[in-house]
């Protein structure tokens, strides 16, 4: 319980920018309009601030709706290209993909549940302690690839490829997945 709540602030904080000062900055002068005392009285700028203190605190509110309203859309479509990017055929994509979604914890995080990973060349990849819950991994290829810990519960791994480099969660059969082992002639060697 403690482990998630710290990650909710964790997500929560790292939407934080000069935008929510200035929206809570404009919020606190209008609560402060409401007490005697906090603001200097000066005559008239004293009418002006009570008479827009409520605007005050709603244009405060909108500056912080709007703002991480848009952050959210910006990362959801981030993370949407990333896992598009992730399920490429091409390796050096693909490899990249996944290590930018495990440095913003979205490798983990349950995004990649029920990911269309089809035929995706994920040869080497990092993938230890991923929640791949429901990913379709048909016929992608995983030759060397850590899963160590990963969640692969109800992910479809039939014809996807890999080797004896291959690390699975203990508690996995890549035989009963119906995945393909590669036997090293299997392998196709390509002139250096």
């Amino acid at each position: 319980m403690r482990f998630r709540f710290s990650k909710w602030v964790k997500n929560i904080w790292s939407y934080v920018g000069w935008d929510d000062y200035f929206a809570l900055f404009l919020m606190l002068i209008g609560f402060l309009g409401y007490f005697d005392g906090p603001i200097p009285y000066i005559p008239k700028l004293d009418e002006i601030y009570v008479d827009n203190r409520s605007e005050f605190i709603g244009i405060g509110f909108g500056v912080l709706i709007i703002a991480n309203a848009g952050e959210f859309i910006s990362r959801q479509q981030e993370k949407g290209r990333l896992i598009l990017q992730m399920g490429s055929p091409d390796n050096a994509f693909a490899i990249e993909a996944a290590r930018q979604l495990s440095s913003k914890g979205w490798l983990y995080d349950g995004s990649l549940r029920g990911a269309v990973l089809t035929g995706a060349d994920l040869n080497g990849a990092k993938l230890f302690e991923a929640n791949l819950t429901g990913a379709d991994l048909y016929r992608a290829t995983l030759r060397g690839a850590n899963l160590c810990e990963a969640n692969l519960k109800g992910a479809d791994l039939s014809e996807t490829k890999y080797n004896n480099e291959t690390i699975w969660p203990d508690d996995f059969d890549p035989v009963a997945a119906q995945a393909i082992l590669l036997e090293p002639e299997d392998i196709p060697k390509f002139p250096r």
